[in-house]
């Protein structure tokens, strides 16, 4: 058995070129890639799609700590929210949050389709009826390629990514209406605040009147916060009620694309902005 000091001496003897390559080993085996294929083969689908997910969810972590170490040290060394790199750094994180989730989803679900394909399980999900025209779908009725006794609907590529596009700028024009009318509220609300706080320092120094006479309307810039705060509420969910309900689902049915999954993502996507601006825009 050989002694501790002779070890030390053998590896002190070790080439650099091994080190860096036993270093990239290190690195390989730290991939959190599960052998799903092994795991399926052994255990069966359900279990390797498990593993799966795990090994998935895992490997996503790894941006979350790349954005959440710098945002942890700064919220540590900037105590006070109000500071401009510290409201910076949080506002940044919680968008990257959301965009991290939608991500997270979007990304599961082309790996499970990827491993249905690889396992074979595509064409039983077709069989169920899983990739079905959808209903709503209208078209020209056409002769079948690859079996001429049935009939398919077709209905042209091209228009149907012009309606996309259409549709996408449409949410994009009343999305972007409302951040411009919070963003509105917010400079409105900032102006009349600094006013009532001016009108009642000057007060205090004698300069002026008493802000109640010197201030138009005062009594509704002096409650500046809660007016445009509910006027805020309001105004988001009338737009709320009004996109998310009806112009998402029109310009979705519009689109007229032809699997029901197809028309549930972009469903999904149209209302996942119009809520993201009407929940997390200020």
């Amino acid at each position: 058995k050989p002694s501790a000091h002779a070890v030390k001496r053998e590896w002190k003897k070790m080439p650099v070129a091994l080190w860096y390559a036993r270093f990239c080993v290190l690195l390989r085996s730290l991939k959190p890639d599960m052998p799903a294929d092994s795991v399926r083969a052994y255990f069966g689908e359900k279990v390797g799609f498990y593993f799966a997910l795990l090994g998935f969810i895992t490997l996503m972590m790894v941006p979350v700590a790349v954005v959440g170490i710098p945002t942890f040290i700064t919220q540590q060394a900037v105590r006070d929210r109000d500071e401009h790199l510290r409201m910076g750094m949080d506002s940044l994180f919680s968008f990257l949050m959301v965009l991290w989730m939608s991500l997270l989803v979007y990304g599961w679900e082309t790996k499970e389709w990827v491993l249905k394909e690889r396992w074979g399980m595509q064409r039983l999900k077709e069989r169920r009826g899983g990739s079905n025209v959808r209903p709503g779908f209208r078209g020209d009725s056409k002769r079948s390629p690859v079996d001429d006794s049935e009939t398919e609907v077709f209905f042209p590529t091209w228009v149907q990514a012009s309606r996309v596009a259409v549709g996408v700028g449409v949410i994009a024009v009343f999305v972007s209406a409302s951040a411009s009318i919070s963003y509105g509220l917010a400079v409105v609300r900032t102006r009349w605040v600094r006013e009532v706080d001016e009108a009642a320092e000057d007060y205090v120094r004698g300069e002026a009147g008493p802000p109640a006479e010197t201030v138009s309307f005062f009594s509704i810039k002096s409650q500046a916060i809660l007016f445009t705060s509910f006027l805020n509420i309001l105004i988001n969910m009338v737009f709320s009620m009004v996109v998310r309900n009806i112009v998402t689902a029109r310009l979705a049915e519009w689109c007229n694309l032809k699997t029901q999954s197809a028309h549930d993502k972009l469903l999904f996507v149209s209302s996942f902005a119009v809520d993201f601006v009407v929940g997390f825009f200020p």
